[in-house]
């Protein structure tokens, strides 16, 4: 079987015998010491002829012998590997090859490269430019080369051994003295030459500048010159994305405190001045959102040279104040805008910036901001208009993900000042609930939601103390709550948001024995447990055994006759629906028991044996069947009844 019957046995649509075949003949290829020089002939004089599965093959056999035998070779041997490598890399260049073929070449070539270089290679990059720089698919190649081989000697994911980090250490201060020069002047000419004829190959040169600048001379990319190429491509839609992502790369660099704080004021000012900051409104949300990623590093490159320089010399620290604060409105612009996912992606500097702001100034300074920022955040809060309560898909789902990331903002703010937070709150809550019936159930929800995180956000012991100022006018928001009827909102949103709450500031509930009737009432009616949505159903079992347990020395005879039958119509629906959940069940079970001591113990007795003689009966149908010797019965239908058998015991534990 010759090399190429092997690669187009290999091949998808070949048979599972053909390809075990190949597979054996392949291996005894690879296991040749020459094998590799059959492949090499074949690429350099058939490729044309070749198919991509062959060339493939070729190069992995080209790969073994790199990793099996060329660093225990003769000297001459390793040159002609070498510049056998290099007469494949020409071919490259002359027919363009997939993407995959080209980055397994280059890989190829990166790992020779760090066994070779520089004591039995120095004219290693003279020989990739040479090759590489005669039409735009030998610059393809060239930089894929540069990127495999940073992936070889810097890539901080992989766990390099002890010698392996002593060989890269040596590379990288051979290339930093030898060529890294001359090959950012070539990244400097590709962004210029072939910004218009092939920007895929720009990309990979801004990717390339991305990962070198971690470990080369900061100035050689940092300059005047430099950065002007750069801004330029931001004006072609296509490019822009990937500078913004070059420019990210940079600002991340390990540097001195005060030099970090300089680079990034540096890009920032020329970002300002290139109308780039703050975002265009008519601009792409794509671009919008590498601004934000940008935007977001730039806050905490500032932020982690802050926390460096503090260690040092807390009175130098100003200067990392005052370029903090010169940002916060554009940040406010980003954390305001109009996508979630621009609007996410500066939450974390959101945080961070307020943090520094905390250490460094007094609360009066920073007021204004608070109050920005806390409007923003509410606003952001409100469900869009097309949001799907009833089916929640991918959007919804990141939407939700979004808010709950919000929120540590709002907790931020809350800490800062909290009676800032408390007074808006006052105003959003008491707006929408004393006329929530000519509002939007958004607007309704919202200003529910905020009242439970405010909740979050109070300390543990602070709604158990009724004297306490704060708790005083919670528990007036809670009777609003409660008295205004916006549970009859026909919005499964804001249903949702209505019982958390109601369940959040369940203390300050206990307070008010009056709540009692309305608050049982709508989770005994078409709100809560005979609400058409399960999962409020649902939720409504575990809250109204919670409210039982927590008021029953305040419900009345009356009123638990009321709603034992409620109890008995939902638990007989569910037998012939089976809608809710065991767990369901348990707590309406539970809130039973809990009820039927509000009688006396004759009727007590009768309430229970009415409610749980069929259950009794449906355990004894159950366990009779398991005590069945039936070979023939299935066995999901025995696991099926010894669920249901469970159930019954755990309901009349």
């Amino acid at each position: 079987m010759d090399l190429t019957t092997i690669g187009l046995s290999l091949g998808p649509n070949s048979s599972p015998e053909l390809r075990q075949k190949a597979l054996v003949q392949f291996e005894k290829l690879k296991g040749l010491d020459d094998g590799w020089e059959t492949c090499y002939k074949l690429l350099i004089n058939d490729i044309l002829q070749l198919d991509e599965t062959v060339v493939f093959v070729c190069l992995q056999v080209l790969e073994n012998h790199c990793k099996s035998y060329h660093s225990n070779n003769i000297f001459q041997l390793q040159q002609s590997f070498r510049q056998a490598l290099l007469q494949i890399l020409s071919t490259f260049t002359s027919h363009e090859q997939k993407v995959f073929l080209r980055t397994k070449l280059c890989s190829l070539i990166a790992l020779v490269f760090v066994n070779d270089y520089p004591h039995k290679w120095p004219g290693f990059f003279n020989d990739l430019v040479f090759i590489s720089s005669v039409n735009k698919h030998g610059i393809d190649l060239y930089l894929r080369t540069l990127l495999a081989i940073n992936g070889e000697i810097a890539d901080r994911e992989i766990p390099y051994t002890s010698e392996e980090l002593i060989r890269n250490t040596q590379i990288k201060d051979n290339m930093r003295d030898s060529c890294i020069p001359s090959i950012v002047d070539t990244w400097r000419k590709i962004l210029d030459v072939f910004v218009e004829t092939a920007p895929d190959v720009v990309c990979l040169c801004l990717i390339s500048i991305g990962q070198y600048i971690q470990w080369i001379d900061i100035d050689l990319i940092a300059n005047d010159s430099f950065v002007s190429c750069l801004l330029n491509l931001c004006s072609n839609e296509v490019l822009q994305e990937s500078v913004v992502e070059c420019v990210d790369s940079i600002c991340c660099k390990g540097m001195q405190p005060f030099a970090k704080l300089t680079l990034v004021e540096n890009f920032f000012s020329s970002f300002v001045q290139a109308r780039l900051f703050p975002p265009a409104f008519n601009a792409v949300v794509d671009f919008h959102l590498s601004l934000s990623r940008l935007f977001n590093t730039m806050i905490f490159e500032i932020v982690d040279a802050f926390k460096a320089e503090k260690q040092k010399d807390w009175s130098l620290t100003n200067k990392f104040v005052e370029s903090i604060k010169s940002k916060m409105d554009i940040l406010l612009l980003f954390l305001s805008h109009r996508d979630c996912d621009v609007s996410g992606a500066v939450i974390s500097a959101t945080l961070e910036a307020f943090w520094l702001l905390k250490q460094c100034c007094p609360l009066t300074a920073i007021t204004s901001h608070i109050k920005n920022f806390l409007s923003a955040v509410i606003d952001k809060f409100e469900y869009e208009d097309d949001f799907d309560f009833e089916n929640e898909g991918e959007n919804e789902i990141v939407f939700l993900e979004y808010r709950k990331q919000l929120k540590n903002v709002f907790d931020h703010l809350f800490k800062l000042d909290s009676n800032l937070v408390l007074e808006k709150l006052n105003i959003v809550f008491y707006d929408a609930l004393y006329n929530w019936e000519n509002k939007s159930p958004l607007v309704v929800e919202l200003a529910i939601h905020l009242f439970y995180i405010v909740g979050e956000c109070l300390p543990v012991n602070m709604l158990s103390d009724s004297r306490n100022a704060v708790t005083q006018r919670l528990l007036s928001m809670v009777e609003l709550l409660v008295t205004s009827n916006v549970s009859k909102m026909n919005h499964v949103a804001v249903r949702f948001i209505f019982f958390d709450t109601i369940l959040r500031y369940d203390k300050l509930i206990q307070m008010k024995v009056e709540l009692c009737e309305p608050l049982l009432a709508c989770l005994i009616d078409e709100r809560g447990l005979f609400s058409n949505n399960l999962r409020i159903a649902s939720r409504s079992c575990y809250i109204l055994c919670k409210f039982i347990k927590l008021m029953k020395s305040s419900i009345s005879e009356y009123h638990s006759q009321q709603l034992l039958e409620k109890l008995q119509i939902v638990i007989y629906q569910n037998s012939r629906s089976a809608l809710l959940t065991s767990n369901d069940l348990l707590f309406l079970y539970e809130a039973l028991g809990i009820l039927s001591q509000q009688f006396p113990c004759d009727k007590a007795s009768l309430i229970m044996e009415q409610f749980l003689t069929p259950v009794f009966n449906k355990f004894s149908e159950s366990l009779q069947f398991l005590n069945q010797s039936d070979l023939n019965i299935n066995l999901d239908e025995k696991q099926k009844k010894a669920k249901i058998a469970a159930n019954c015991i755990s309901y009349t534990a």
